[in-house]
């Protein structure tokens, strides 16, 4: 990179032809001046001389921050929490930003250096900072104005907006004390009001989350949005809040997703997690209120964003659980049924005899609870009304307790026993079923999955009861299965 040089001694006399001001930098009590002279080697004229403008005014810059107070420098420390190192140069990159009235007095090339040469009339300049200062002011009191207004109203994140905007529009002149530094009329008091009432009007505002927890894939995405509810109090008590943009983080694991998501009119804002890149098992996703992005303006500076972030925002932490790639199928089977209510009711019926099925009501259930659902088993459910329910016609579906949950599950095997003598069993014969299993899930009164299937199972040597009960592993299995098939081509769909 080119390098640069601010003039602040005599060069050596062997500098023929060079002007005065390379040889020896001027002083002059009434203006400031930036001298500052870059390498014209390795770049090409528009870069270096673009370099020596910007470290010009730069230097330019300095001399105005010579008149800046010990005093000053410790209340804008104190207020805003930044270093008092930090605090200068911030206030030097400001009001380098915001120069005017500075006029190029002259530039000068050598063999490899480039020189130039700014004034600004300490008078101009003044008045200048005056009248942009008395404008800032007058936006400030204008945008708190409107606060109190949308206050009044009951709008409370319009009048947060208004009062951030008030506090930005100040937020320049913090950086330039040599010009409000006797008056009454205090930028840092100014900033100052407008955090306290946005400090209060964020009390108001509750962020809940629509679901206890979400479920994810590591490698993959979460099963569903991470959905806050975002509330504000109102005349007859708690009120969606429209238009609130919200800043969504990991907090503990890592992934990708919407990183900022604005409510809707239900006051609910919905961040997709489109990746998780990290395998821990307990993972947690945090919402909070975006204070800054609320605010809406084109350009911060530090002191905007150092005040404002110190700002407590409501939030809500939401854990996220992440199963491995190889308990895919739970992690299916919890996306569909975590935190939902169900009940299951099993019955077989073998020749005319019908009676409740407890390995298939138990196994089934186990499942389920294992996905994060609420089971109800009602026993009292009797085995002749379960196997007259088993059908996908859910309207024809009249059992006891089915209308409290959420979800229903009937499960119903139909057929006979075969028996063959078997001198080494316990029972002294073997037992197998043959007919058919009809398997149902409904939910909200829709039916979701449905099998009806032809089972043969094999011999077993330990009775009849034994063979149900291994049949209803097997068909439980075969549902968890084939769900799960079910619901990633839906996903493809």
């Amino acid at each position: 990179m080119a390098g640069i040089i601010l003039l602040g001694q005599s060069l050596p006399a062997s500098a023929a032809r060079r002007p005065k001001w390379v040889k020896s930098r001027p002083h002059r009590p009434d203006t400031y001046i930036g001298i500052a002279m870059t390498s014209s080697e390795g770049s090409s004229r528009a870069e270096y001389m673009a370099q020596a403008k910007t470290a010009a005014l730069f230097d330019l810059s300095s001399e105005i921050m010579v008149g800046v107070s010990g005093e000053f420098l410790l209340e804008v420390t104190e207020r805003t929490g930044l270093t008092e190192e930090r605090v200068q140069a911030e206030m030097k990159s400001v009001t380098c930003s915001t120069l005017v009235g500075h006029e190029i007095v002259g530039d000068w090339q050598g063999k490899n250096e480039y020189w130039v040469y700014y004034e600004l009339a300490k008078k101009r300049y003044h008045s200048l900072m005056a009248e942009g200062e008395a404008k800032a002011f007058d936006a400030a009191a204008a945008m708190s104005r409107r606060a109190t207004q949308e206050e009044t109203r009951g709008d409370r994140v319009t009048a947060m907006r208004f009062y951030l905007r008030s506090m930005a529009a100040i937020q320049d002149v913090i950086a330039q004390p040599i010009i409000y530094g006797d008056r009454d009329n205090n930028p840092l008091v100014i900033s100052d009001r407008s955090y306290a009432q946005v400090q209060k009007l964020l009390g108001d505002f509750r962020l809940t989350s629509q679901h206890a927890k979400i479920h994810g894939l590591a490698g993959g995405t979460a099963a569903r949005p991470v959905s806050i509810l975002v509330e504000t109090s109102g005349e007859t008590g708690r009120k969606p809040a429209t238009g609130v943009p919200l800043h969504f983080e990991f907090t503990a694991g890592a992934g990708e997703l919407s990183e900022s998501v604005q409510t809707d009119p239900e006051g609910v804002a919905r961040s997709h997690v489109t990746r998780i890149t990290s395998t821990d098992k307990l993972q947690t996703i945090r919402a909070s209120i975006d204070v800054v992005d609320l605010a809406r303006v084109d350009r911060t500076n530090a002191f905007f964003s150092t005040v404002v972030g110190k700002l407590a925002p409501p939030a809500v932490v939401v854990p996220l659980q992440v199963f491995p790639q190889k308990d895919k199928e739970q992690f299916y089977l919890a996306r569909e049924f975590d935190g939902k209510t169900a009940v299951v009711y099993a019955a077989h019926k073998v020749g005319d005899k019908a009676a409740l099925w407890g390995k298939m009501s138990d196994t089934t259930a186990a499942s389920l609870r294992k996905a994060g659902a609420k089971v109800s088993r009602k026993a009292n459910a009797k085995a002749e009304a379960i196997v007259g329910a088993a059908s996908d016609d859910v309207s024809g579906w009249d059992l006891p307790g089915m209308d409290a949950a959420q979800i229903t599950i009937v499960a119903v095997a139909a057929g006979e026993v075969r028996r063959r003598d078997n001198g080494n069993s316990p029972v002294g014969e073997d037992c197998a079923f043959n007919g058919k299993i009809m398997f149902h899930v409904a939910e909200g009164g829709e039916l979701v999955f449905s099998d009806d299937f032809k089972a043969m199972g094999g011999w077993n040597p330990m009775g009849e009861e034994m063979c149900l009960d291994v049949l209803a592993l097997q068909v439980v299995k075969r549902w968890r299965t084939k769900h799960v098939r079910q619901v990633e081509r839906n996903d493809q769909d």
